[in-house]
């Protein structure tokens, strides 16, 4: 048989899944047990048999117990090919085995496997009918064409939501905190951070040059911390330098250039009974020099970064366009293709929507319907890759001198609403801006209780791109 060299694809995806990830192990090896190994390879069934037989007698991933029991094949193995190939495998794999599999999107990696499995039996049903119409025996390949029998243990499809496979996985999701993407901080972190889910669809909302793209470069920043795979887009309003330089001062807490800022020690509501007051709040500053950037910063942030992640690879994609250049279908289509690849984000960050290029079967339509039709396709995204989408959206004028910005203070399309999970509303009065104060309220938020008038107040300095330090109720 002809060992294949091992490459960067969905097969190593799916064979790190099974040696790290309980429970993507344990779905695979029930839909496949008493079956063919699923491989095209010897190298690649035999780690997937050590799993499956692992997991028979253990009921979990071996996770580092795999290099025990590949040394214990290499001491009896002859076949140097297969050992080499295994061993160069296995030595690709992080030494955090309990970090690799955090990083797995559980659902979109089975759903992976099925179709990679499906497409190796098509292939050899194909070379099996192939063969006998060759050999002009026609009820021989029929008989092939009639025994292919697709794999199904994908998410995808009907399923049984009383099952104990089905209920078992959904109280992984509600209780084992794999569906949080992005963690904040403070009184922040309680308000954001239970919403900002897999499978969720968050867009900021609110006036023009109100922070928008400040806010969305801070959940980029802090998911990356996280360890998250990040697909970013800035759309029209900054260069891809300025973009860097924006993230860059964000890593590093510097400011572009060097410069005195106020920075916010603690946060206060005063209470009134005035309503003309009630954004009257009170912030104590410290007045700090901050250095700008420099290259020497900027290595010692990344270095930090990499010693966070303990990864070895990039967690963040930028790409930079033009306003209405890059469609959502577009953006789709490079979500399926990095997930092909290995690479599934966990989080797509567009900034912002409102920038998107209309889907081309709604160029003839009222405009209403082509940011609908896009809006459509980010849920879409969210959906069919498990990943969370955040984006933002420009708000109506009403908004202005809102005192929180509501459902009826949208541009365009009411719809918006009706795709997003959560809408977020950035507040900020005149005097709040000088004292570098937002007011974040849940426009809308599809599940939890909350209240269009209840907020949550940070205070920032975005000279170095935080408009968040500390945060109060």
């Amino acid at each position: 048989m002809k060992v294949r060299k091992y490459s960067a694809s969905e097969e190593k995806t799916i064979l790190t899944a099974l040696i790290v990830h309980d429970h993507i192990l344990g779905r695979i090896h029930e839909a496949m047990s008493g079956g063919k190994m699923p491989f095209r390879n010897k190298w690649s069934n035999l780690i997937c048999r050590w799993c499956f037989q692992y997991f028979d007698k253990y009921k979990k991933a071996p996770r580092r117990d795999i290099q025990n029991i590949f040394l214990r094949f290499s001491q009896e193995e002859r076949d140097e090919d297969t050992i080499s190939i295994i061993d160069a495998f296995l030595s690709t794999l992080s030494r955090s085995y309990a970090a690799l599999s955090s990083e797995l999107n559980e659902d979109y990696v089975v759903d992976m496997a099925a179709r990679f499995f499906n497409k190796i039996r098509l292939e050899k049903t194909a070379d099996d009918i192939q063969t006998a119409i060759e050999r002009n025996d026609i009820d021989e390949a029929q008989l092939a064409f009639s025994s292919y029998e697709p794999v199904a243990f994908g998410s995808n499809g009907f399923v049984h939501p009383f099952s104990k496979a089905q209920a078992s996985k959904t109280m992984r999701y509600l209780l084992e905190g794999e569906r949080s993407i992005v963690k904040f901080s403070g009184a922040l972190d309680e308000f954001l951070s239970p919403f900002f889910e897999r499978e969720g669809f968050i867009s900021f909302a609110g006036p023009e040059k109100r922070g928008k793209s400040f806010w969305l470069t801070e959940v980029v920043w802090r998911a990356i911390r996280q360890r998250r795979r990040v697909m970013y887009y800035s759309f029209g309003d900054m260069s891809e330098n300025q973009v860097q330089a924006r993230l860059y001062c964000r890593a590093t807490e510097r400011a572009l250039f060097a410069a005195d800022i106020q920075y916010p020690l603690a946060i206060r509501k005063l209470k009134s009974k005035d309503e003309a007051n009630r954004s009257n709040v009170q912030v104590r500053h410290e007045t700090r020099h901050v250095k700008g950037l420099s290259m020497s910063s900027i290595k010692r942030a990344a270095y930090k970064l990499n010693a966070v992640t303990a990864s070895r690879q990039p967690k963040l994609k930028l790409r930079c366009a033009g306003g209405y250049v890059v469609s959502a279908s577009e953006i789709e289509r490079e979500v399926q293709e990095f997930s092909k690849d290995g690479w599934p984000p966990d989080l797509v960050v567009i900034d912002y929507a409102d920038l998107l290029k209309a889907e081309s079967q709604t160029l003839k339509q009222d405009v209403r319907h082509q940011i609908n039709a896009s809006w459509v396709i980010l849920r879409r995204i969210s959906l069919d890759y498990k990943c969370l989408v955040v984006t933002a959206t420009q708000a109506a004028a009403s908004s202005y001198d809102a005192w929180t910005i509501r459902k009826k203070d949208f541009s365009e399309d009411k719809r918006k609403n009706a795709h997003v999970t959560g809408m977020l509303g950035i507040n900020q009065t005149s005097d709040e801006k000088e004292k570098g104060v937002y007011r974040l309220n849940w426009v809308f938020l599809r599940n939890g209780k909350w209240s269009d008038s209840k907020v949550v107040w940070t205070a920032g300095d975005l000279n170095t791109a935080r408009p968040c330090i500390i945060s109060s109720w």
